[in-house]
């Protein structure tokens, strides 16, 4: 079944919270290192030995940053935090085993591990989606307080607040490549065109047909150049076209116009 047959049948609001999770690119990368601090902290804050970076997805839990234990991938039907993040508000559970959410999970069972003490708070975008939660775990019954609780929110901000950054920075590598294309493709242009001149020159009143060929050329690499994503959001570029094709279109018909008076 491919991802877009799966994803028919969600709700448009799961569409739109996958979509953005897509959008931050985190999944099946690097763990980044401030990620990784800020489970640290959270670990820390709460007094635990474990703290996760989750991201949910369609159908896996994703622990993109960890402290206390290995990053690892679980079906989300087995993830106590696909259970939180549609919960209103972060959850504290003192102990999972006497918790009906959580009493026959895996993760509590023992099948996978044997968590008791429970926390977790919502990652959510600026936007307004779940995305994953930060959640803290022990194996031993006990609770935080509500200067925790809040310090807890707060860390799960701040990993929202790297992956946004981490995402413009992508963005912004991406547009700038796109631009350095464009650039190169106008560099091209230029080239052919000042090669076009020099031959014109030197030629003078011997024109031959094998000019229109470079010329080609120009108008070519102008004419991709239009169809670039760069082009058509940078005006400067635009108007910079503008007048490379308009020289070339006239430079064809001089040259057109002088074979025509050389065949007479």
């Amino acid at each position: 079944m491919t991802v877009t047959s799966r994803r028919a049948h969600l709700t448009a609001g799961e569409n739109a919270r996958l979509d953005a999770v897509a959008s931050y690119g985190i999944v099946g990368t690097a763990p980044e290192p401030d990620l990784v601090l800020i489970a640290q902290m959270a670990a820390d804050l709460c007094g635990v030995p474990q703290a996760v970076v989750n991201i949910i997805g369609s159908d896996r839990q994703y622990q993109v940053a960890t402290h206390g234990i290995s990053a690892g991938v679980c079906a989300r039907e087995d993830s106590m935090c696909a259970v939180t993040i549609t919960e209103p508000a972060a959850v504290v559970v003192a102990d999972a085993s006497a918790d009906p959410r959580f009493r026959s999970n895996p993760f509590v069972t023992g099948e996978i591990d044997s968590v008791r003490f429970y926390a977790s708070t919502h990652l959510r975008t600026p936007a307004g989606r779940v995305i994953g939660t930060l959640c803290v775990f022990d194996s031993e019954p006990r609770t935080i307080d509500d200067a925790q609780r809040t310090s807890l929110d707060r860390l799960a901000r701040m990993a929202v607040n790297v992956m946004e950054v981490r995402r413009y920075s992508r963005v912004l590598a991406e547009a700038l490549t796109e631009r350095d294309r464009t650039l190169m493709v106008l560099r091209q242009a230029h080239t052919e065109l000042e090669r076009s001149n020099r031959a014109l020159s030197q030629v003078a009143g011997k024109i031959s047909h094998d000019l229109r060929n470079p010329l080609t050329g120009v108008i070519g690499f102008l004419d991709m150049a239009t169809e670039t994503a760069g082009v058509t959001a940078d005006e400067d570029a635009k108007v910079m076209l503008g007048r490379a094709m308009a020289a070339s279109n006239r430079m064809q018909a001089l040259i057109e116009e002088v074979l025509d008076r050389a065949a007479s």
